[in-house]
């Protein structure tokens, strides 16, 4: 059944102002003919099963029964009265039977199922036709505005599972599909490291058929082009092909979603000044005057940088029983070792105030329990931190840790096992990469890169405190000027005192510690 509209071109001496009118009239005259053909089909008397009988027997007595009776079945199943398929199929078995043919149930089965679907689309498709040419009228009588918008025209919509775009036309708006699915912005999250500043978008989808897409973080930059929407969500979603169509669907989730929240997240540690107040940022939130700030959202990046996680601060005797765990520290080792790698810890949050323009070094051979005592001093921005889990190692590029000591504001960032190894080659790339970091801690610079656009990036460089350990001392007189080293030897750790302190790091006491020391800076961050 063939259900297009004709649309007749015009000839050279007809008037173009004429043209749409006339394509109403045909659009008029296409809706009154197919509605009497659903009237007819409707006011034909429905028939009973017998007379179906008498209609199969006479198409298997033709010479091409298999033909004659899918020419017969579908009328017939178009009058018939509702009955299940299984029991229909049963009926045309036994008439078979009763003219001596031998077919299968299953060919049967099919044959009827056939026939009663061809029925079902040619009325689904002449109830489309209809519809979508009573669609053309009404938009074309409100001069082609989508109903309830007559003064800011939205010229999408979410129907069926999909989004449309209503193109103008000369007859008025046609629906184009843009994709096979739906899709909103949820939500507006800016990125904050610190250095810049970077704009990201939530989006969630479904597919027509109600499948739910993952959520899709794409940036503001990525998002124009709606490559997103195949590398976040695979080949099922499909944005269709067409000129100006990836534009449309851009502009189309945009209004659809309406008023979008938008939400800062920081991506560094380390004090930010928020709404007049200072507060300190770490992975679980922030700290200020008053304690805990829950609703100050804080992801520093991947990796152990998340472990920098602090307790709500302690009060009371709980603020003298977690200082004295952490002065205990000092009876681990000589004075000399203990009493600048404790200060280091206190040291670092200061940074914001008179930045830290020095590493601290531990330098010792293997079994002088140096990574432990590192790892004690990180423990108090995390009690996750360990000697098997620290945010650093030498083994990263130098391009990995200057980032990772630039998100770690105000805070220690251990950078564990420097001992130089291989080739000649490696040994020389060890020390340069060593040079390079460390280098930036001192002098307060990151190395300088350009954009493609000619534009200078970011400066990434350390804005915290450094705390290293190693077997060998990097190279340079210039360079060992910008770190404090401290030598360890064997057996000046006391192993007893070290275990107790590390059970203290693992309950959070040494964080707890920090936590309280922070609370009491805040209010003393102003000059």
């Amino acid at each position: 059944v063939e259900l297009a509209l004709p649309l007749p071109e015009p000839s050279p001496r007809e008037d173009e102002r004429s043209r749409p009118e006339q394509l109403l009239v045909q659009a008029r005259q296409e809706i009154e003919r197919l509605q009497m053909e659903e009237a007819e089909e409707a006011a034909q008397p429905t028939l009973e099963w017998k007379e179906v009988e008498e209609i199969l027997a006479e198409a298997l007595r033709s010479e091409d029964p298999i033909t004659a009776l899918e020419q017969a079945v579908v009328p017939a199943l178009a009058r018939l009265v509702p009955i299940q398929l299984d029991d229909a199929t049963s009926r045309v078995f036994k008439a078979y039977s009763k003219n001596g043919y031998r077919v299968t149930l299953k060919t049967l089965k099919k044959v009827v199922q056939g026939a009663r679907e061809k029925a079902d689309q040619v009325r689904q498709a002449r109830r489309a036709r209809i519809e979508e040419l009573q669609e053309i009228l009404r938009r074309s009588e409100d001069g082609g505005r989508p109903q309830g918008t007559p003064s800011a025209p939205n010229p999408y919509e979410m129907i069926d599972g999909i989004i449309r775009y209503w193109k103008g036309t000369p007859v008025g708006p046609v629906s184009v599909p843009l994709c096979n699915f739906t899709a909103r912005i949820t939500g507006e999250e800016m990125r904050d490291d610190g250095a810049e500043q970077t704009l990201v978008f939530t989006i969630e989808g479904r597919m027509a058929d109600g499948a739910v897409l993952p959520r899709a973080e794409v940036s503001a930059a990525n998002y124009p082009a709606m490559g997103w929407v195949t590398s976040g969500w695979g080949t099922a979603p499909v944005v269709y092909a067409g000129q100006g169509t990836k534009d449309h669907l851009r502009v189309a989730l945009q209004l659809l979603s309406g008023r979008v929240p938008r939400r800062t997240v920081f991506q560094h540690l380390g004090w930010r000044r928020n709404k007049g107040t200072w507060l300190y940022l770490h992975a679980g939130g922030a700290i200020g005057p008053q304690g805990a700030v829950r609703e100050i959202l804080v992801k520093p990046g991947d990796g152990r940088l998340c472990d920098y996680r602090l307790p709500d601060p302690p009060e009371g005797d709980d603020l003298q029983i977690v200082i004295r765990a952490s002065l205990s520290l000092l009876e681990l080792a000589p004075p000399m070792i203990t009493y600048p790698l404790l200060a280091g810890v206190y040291r670092a949050p200061l940074s914001e105030a008179a930045f830290v323009d020095f590493s601290l070094f531990l330098s010792g051979p293997t079994g002088c329990q140096k990574t432990e005592l590192t790892a004690l001093a990180q423990a108090h921005y995390g009690p996750d931190f360990h000697g098997k889990s620290l945010p650093g190692n030498w083994s990263a590029t130098a391009n990995t840790l200057e980032k990772q000591a630039f998100l770690a504001k105000d805070a220690i960032f251990v950078v564990d096992d420097f001992a130089p190894g291989g080739t000649t080659s490696d040994v020389q790339r060890l020390h340069r990469e060593a040079d390079r970091v460390l280098r930036a801690q001192g002098n307060r610079a990151g190395r300088g890169r350009m954009k493609p656009d000619g534009t200078l990036r970011p400066e990434y460089f350390p804005r915290g405190l450094i705390l290293s350990s190693g077997e060998d001392i990097p190279q340079g007189r210039s360079l060992r000027s910008r770190l404090w080293i401290l030598e360890l030897s064997p057996g000046q750790v006391d192993l007893r005192e070290l275990t107790r302190a590390q059970e203290d790091a693992a309950r959070g006491l040494l964080a707890r510690a920090l936590a309280g020391y922070l609370q009491w800076l805040a209010p003393q961050m102003d000059p």
